[in-house]
């Protein structure tokens, strides 16, 4: 056994080379006790001065725009509590996922003009399998974002627009469409396994981002506005028929590649309403639940006015799917403007 080299009361020796002070000494100097100051009480002839601070009153100006879903609070599934606020978030999300807009000039296997072809054929497709609008917008926006990162080849091309509108179906169809519906309306051009295998390989592609706002996602704000600006529902359908025949128009032509899905709706409308020569102005709640202000419209409607007026004598019969579409008694004929 090795002999301790340190003392059991003292482990660790003196530190401080001074003996230890016995707490129970009492020897230890004492502070002196606190001295509480009484406060004198005031005396009740002696007057106080306060300091009153200013108070300045903001002037509190009441918006201009009308609260478009003050009326469907009782409605619960028009969600009016959350509207605004998805429409904010629409607004920002719609930069997120937009194709380049030059992205079919400098494409090197895909041109305009073959993309004008396939997005004609696709819009016949959606009204022969009777989808909805909402899949055929959603289909265009998936076609444009994969064709701005991939070059397919000519053969491959209409089976590319026939899978993104399978996906888009899928997304926004109660029933979709199935794979051999597809090959069946392609004359055979592709069979059910080209099918899966390009939805594999576009939702790589995409990296399965599909939720994104697209220009039908905000015709429904602007068409509540003007209910609340008391336009009658007949003529409210008629302008969002006309505007949703504008913006389709220039899907096909590949100038909505040049706006955001947001002001293409918007100047969209603001055409649509000069041509009914509806009694009504680009108001500021027009501004305000759009997200654009009049100004900001200018371009992007002469631009389409420009198209719907070539587009009025379709020549040779081609790109001629969105006026049949919008032909229809249902849409209230808006190919006639």
């Amino acid at each position: 056994m090795s002999t301790l080299l340190f003392n059991k009361s003292r482990p660790f020796g003196d530190i401080t080379n001074r003996p230890l002070s016995n707490p129970t000494n009492n020897n230890h100097v004492k502070r002196p006790a606190p001295q509480h100051h009484a406060f004198k009480p005031l005396s009740a002839n002696k007057k106080v001065r306060v300091h009153k601070t200013p108070v300045v009153q903001k002037s509190i100006t009441k918006p201009n725009y009308i609260d478009i879903d003050a009326a469907d609070k009782a409605n619960h599934v028009e969600a009016s509590d959350f509207a605004a606020i998805i429409h904010t978030n629409n607004l920002l999300a719609e930069r997120t996922h937009m194709p380049c807009s030059n992205y079919i000039k400098t494409h090197q296997t895909v041109t305009p003009k073959m993309r004008s072809i396939l997005v004609d054929w696709l819009a016949d497709v959606c009204v022969t399998l009777k989808l909805c609008d909402k899949t055929f917008h959603l289909c265009i926006h998936i076609l444009d974002r994969y064709l701005e990162k991939h070059q397919p080849t000519v053969k491959t091309l209409q089976l590319v627009g026939s899978v993104c509108l399978y996906i888009a179906a899928k997304y926004e169809e109660i029933y979709a469409p199935h794979a051999n519906d597809l090959s069946v309306l392609s004359a055979g051009a592709f069979t059910m396994a080209d099918v899966f295998t390009m939805e594999a390989h576009i939702l790589n592609a995409l990296q399965f981002q599909v939720t994104t706002p697209y220009t039908l996602t905000f015709f429904a704000r602007i068409e509540k506005t003007l209910f609340a600006k008391g336009i009658t529902p007949l003529v409210a359908h008629k302008i969002s028929s006309t505007a949703q025949f504008i913006a389709e128009l220039a899907m096909v032509d590949g100038l909505h590649l040049n706006y955001r899905p947001s002001q293409l709706a918007a100047a969209a409308v603001h055409l649509a309403v000069n041509h009914l020569n509806v009694p009504i102005s680009w108001c500021e709640s027009l501004s305000f639940h759009s997200g654009w202000q009049l100004c900001e419209l200018h371009s992007c409607a002469l631009k389409l006015k420009e198209l719907v007026c070539g587009a009025k004598y379709p020549k040779n019969g081609r790109f001629t799917a969105i006026h049949r579409k919008f032909s229809a008694t249902s849409t209230l004929m808006c190919t006639q403007i």
